[in-house]
């Protein structure tokens, strides 16, 4: 299984490869001495689709030596399901919301006739029984979306859970309501009884997932009410976290309850996109650049520690240079402490893809990296205070760089360095910080 794209995907992910093992498949590493390759994919970013286009035109030729099967899942396979179909002949194709029909499929294909390729054009394409519940997809077809019980970790130490599916927001760049539908909300006994599990497993962080995580809204229980239920029920030690975040849904209400209970990561990532008013109403995000500020200046007075990064876009169309250097002048009033910066692209089939006052490609590179620039500089700044201080540290792998030392992150999800052996991988490590070098610090184990 190859997984692309955001938390989400790499959840589905590890759910469905469990569910595919309950019934006899065994995850490998080598493709071609695959039963099935399976692909999830992503069509947020052009980028991610063209990586998952080059693996397809590579397993396609590797079917010519090698009896594997080729599956599509996720948004790609919503998005342009017959093309993928009819060019690369991949053998099933899997929309986000047929996961465990697929799993019933194969379950029966092992049944009846081990190792026949299961091909897509087997499945007729039909409409919808109802558009707002469901995508038309090429393949097996479901109504309503259906979330997945358990979510295998994808890690020693982490899991992601999904917690809602969908949005139903529309910013006008954005091609996810179109691939995964409107907004569902899963029950929340089901979470909370999916993240004990996880902590009775031995899971030390935990980070609740949706596509507008904090629209959450399962008949009276939102998502404020969400993680106060999570703060009262949930036993044990574990530092939860949960994304992504819209500024126009963010309840300050729920800042009492991040502040109240410690196993709450300090960190919330929180999408600005831009701070034009203009290209902010242009998108679709239904709030402006003074609602955003307003929300920062609550968000740290009430929960204070916290580390705060963001999204940014660059060269959405009509962008100006004047808007672009009032983004750069917002990001020093803000101070974000780090940002994922990217440039607009057409996603087929959104309103801003029809639009013809586009910023041309140079451009849009020209600006990207002087936007990197300045948040690099903000970055280091204010990580550079952090020299001296205390913090504990979520070890998670070996350093690539350093032999003998770990790297992992601090709850305001800062990348640490330090010295310690591979057993402590895994484990919550306190330790100073005495230097850093780059965007990561380094630090010294404390006893």
């Amino acid at each position: 299984m190859e997984t692309y794209g955001c938390q989400m995907n790499k959840a589905e992910s590890r759910a469905l490869a469990g569910e595919l093992t309950n019934i006899g498949y065994q995850e490998i590493d080598q493709p071609e001495q695959a039963a099935w390759v399976i692909l999830n994919t992503c069509s947020v970013r052009k980028t991610a689709e063209d990586k998952v286009l080059g693996r397809l035109g590579y397993f396609k030729a590797m079917k010519k030596k090698h009896p594997i099967k080729v599956a599509v899942m996720g948004c790609m396979g919503e998005r342009i399901k017959e093309m993928l179909a009819k060019v690369f002949e991949v053998d099933a194709i899997i929309g986000n919301f047929n996961k465990k029909l697929f799993v019933e499929r194969v379950k029966e294909d092992l049944k009846s006739a081990p190792g026949i390729p299961l091909r897509a054009t087997q499945y007729p394409l039909k409409p919808a029984p109802n558009p707002q519940k469901a995508i038309v997809t090429y393949g097996i077809l479901a109504e309503q979306y259906d979330f997945f019980s358990y979510h295998h970790p994808v890690s020693k130490s982490h899991a992601f859970v999904p917690i809602m599916h969908g949005c139903n927001h529309f910013c006008t760049f954005c091609i996810v309501p179109y691939v995964r539908g409107r907004e569902i909300s899963r029950d929340p006994d089901d979470i909370v009884q999916e993240l004990q599990k996880h902590v009775d497993n031995g899971i030390k962080e935990i980070t609740l997932l949706g596509q507008n995580v904090n629209s959450y809204h399962h008949q009276k229980t939102d998502f404020t009410a969400l993680l106060d239920k999570i703060s009262a029920e949930l036993q044990g030690h574990v530092w939860l976290r949960f994304l992504s975040s819209h500024p126009k849904d963010l309840d300050p209400a729920l800042l009492d309850i991040l502040d109240a209970d410690l196993r709450f990561c300090r960190h919330l990532h929180l999408a600005l996109q831009h701070s034009s008013n203009r290209l902010l109403a242009e998108m679709n995000r239904g709030h402006t650049k003074e609602d955003f500020l307003a929300l920062v200046h609550t968000m740290r007075e009430k929960w204070p520690g916290m580390a705060l990064t963001t999204d940014l876009m660059i060269g959405f169309p009509s962008e100006t240079d004047e808007e672009f250097e009032e983004l750069l002048e917002f990001l020093h009033i803000v101070q974000f402490d780090d940002a994922y910066t990217y440039q607009y692209n057409d996603r087929e089939g959104t309103p801003a893809s029809r639009r013809t006052d586009k910023v041309p490609e140079e451009v849009k590179t020209q600006r990207i990296q002087k936007m990197i620039e300045v948040q690099r500089a903000i970055t280091q700044k204010k990580l550079s205070k952090r020299i001296g201080a205390e913090t504990v540290v979520l070890a998670e792998s070996t350093a690539k760089t350093q032999a003998g030392y770990l790297l992992g992150r601090n709850e305001q999800n800062e990348n640490i360095i330090f010295p310690a052996s591979a057993d402590a991988i895994g484990q919550f490590v306190k330790v100073r910080i005495v230097d850093m070098k780059g965007q990561t610090l380094l630090a010294e184990a404390l006893v």
